[in-house]
């Protein structure tokens, strides 16, 4: 894609996190494109997402836009705002909306690439056969990598969990 925010990003301000995983890289795609289980994983620690503010169009220009809401009580949510530009076999691109200070789209956008590919994995169940995966997510400051890269190992524990649910 032409413009793509990832492809002139300063090395600086690339975020990457790598994760594996005991499944089949269809099956961890399906969990970026399919809602309902989107649902069940993307959220960190602390956070719900909102159904009646959950939006999930899984093809290219379609959105997923949903609320977040803190366990802390009302007030304390995160909108996100994505766009899918990119879905094939073992790739996904998104674009994201930075919401401003009331909670709506700004002009300013991350984007995040979503490498999946088969291979020997090592989860905590042992060694096998299943998917790596690198995400790539940027523009952000490197004073931000400690904080998302930790919130991305949050719902990547939670993502094992939905597709693994008897480890």
């Amino acid at each position: 894609m032409a413009d793509f925010p990832l492809d002139s990003v300063h090395k600086s301000e690339l975020l990457t996190v790598k994760r594996d995983f005991a499944v089949s890289p269809d099956e961890l795609l399906a969990a970026f494109t399919a809602g309902e289980v989107f649902k069940q994983w993307y959220a960190p620690e602390g956070w719900r997402i909102m159904d009646e503010h959950f939006t999930f169009e899984p093809r290219i220009g379609g959105r997923i836009q949903l609320l977040m809401e803190h366990e802390a009580g009302i007030g304390v949510q995160a909108p996100i705002y994505l766009r899918f530009e990119s879905i094939t076999d073992g790739l996904i691109e998104f674009t994201e909306s930075i919401a401003g200070p009331t909670g709506q789209p700004t002009d300013q956008l991350i984007g995040w690439r979503l490498r999946f590919t088969p291979g020997t994995v090592v989860t905590e169940s042992g060694v096998g056969q299943g998917t790596n995966l690198v995400l790539e997510q940027g523009p952000l400051p490197e004073s931000v990598h400690e904080q998302a890269r930790e919130t991305w190992h949050q719902s990547f524990s939670n993502l094992e969990k939905v597709l693994t649910p008897q480890g």
